[in-house]
């Protein structure tokens, strides 16, 4: 159980460093968004009106397409803190847990010395078979909690994902008809 406690504190320890990096990601890209548009602002006024009228379009979908990310990205921070908090109530629950088990162990200590100056080797066996268990039942209480939060977790940032991409991909399809506009132009 140890191991596989390890196990899962090192799995949730890569996914926070691969979802820090996705989060850099998209800023840059956003950054990089913002700078292509302050530029096809610039070169709308070389077009003609109907043309520079087009451009406004693409722009007013551009604009309600970031609207949409800065709230995914607000909607993001909000899962990661609600992700944060409940992570700290299950450690101060692992805690508080631990502490329980520790105690509980010294008393079993002191119980299984005393059955062996008694001579009560079968006591001693019963009290080791509920050591075990109480902590079998207590680690797998405590895996099952981060598991599922973690699960929540991951279910948040696999849609934000996926709505991040499937803005990337209108983003990408604006800007084909543009550049049609464009090579249209001249």
């Amino acid at each position: 159980m140890r191991d596989d406690i390890a196990e899962a504190s090192r799995e949730a320890a890569t996914a926070g460093a691969a979802g820090e990096e996705e989060r850099q990601m998209a800023n840059r890209l956003a950054l990089l968004l913002k700078q292509e548009q302050d530029l096809q602002s610039r070169a709308k006024y070389r077009l003609p009106a109907d043309r520079q009228t087009q451009v406004d379009r693409i722009y007013g979908v551009l604009v309600r397409v970031d609207a949409i990310d800065a709230q995914l990205g607000l909607l993001d921070q909000r899962i990661d803190a609600q992700a944060d908090v409940r992570m700290e109530k299950v450690k101060g629950y692992l805690t508080t847990e631990k502490e329980e088990l520790r105690l509980a162990g010294a008393k079993l200590g002191a119980v299984a010395g005393e059955s062996q100056s008694l001579g009560g080797g079968l006591a001693q066996a019963m009290f080791t078979k509920v050591a075990a268990r109480f902590y079998d039942l207590v680690v797998r209480s405590d895996v099952g909690i981060i598991d599922v939060a973690w699960g929540l977790k991951d279910q948040k940032t696999q849609a934000v994902t996926k709505l991040t991409t499937q803005k990337n991909l209108e983003v990408k399809a604006l800007d084909e008809d543009f550049k049609k506009l464009l090579e249209e132009d001249k």
